[in-house]
């Protein structure tokens, strides 16, 4: 395993702005270090069921073919 490489999708509410170093130092005063993400993405939408559910295996996949990242095993 090649160390931490958390990532955040984030959508903000409308007429909200942030940038991802303001995100990371918000993170750095709530978390461990180890768990501060280190891409963060700002989304419209994420992808849902039909429920209304985010689809977190369909994030993952979208987040690793934008950053290029190789799938790890998961438990």
């Amino acid at each position: 395993m090649s160390g931490s490489r958390h990532a955040a999708c984030l959508r903000l509410r409308a007429g909200m702005h942030s940038d991802a170093e303001e995100i990371r130092a918000f993170c750095r005063l709530q978390i461990a270090h180890y768990k501060v993400p280190r891409y963060i993405v700002f989304q419209q939408a994420f992808p849902t069921t039909v429920t209304g559910k985010i689809r977190k295996i369909d994030l993952r996949q979208q987040m690793q073919a934008l950053l290029a990242l190789e799938s790890e095993p998961t438990a």
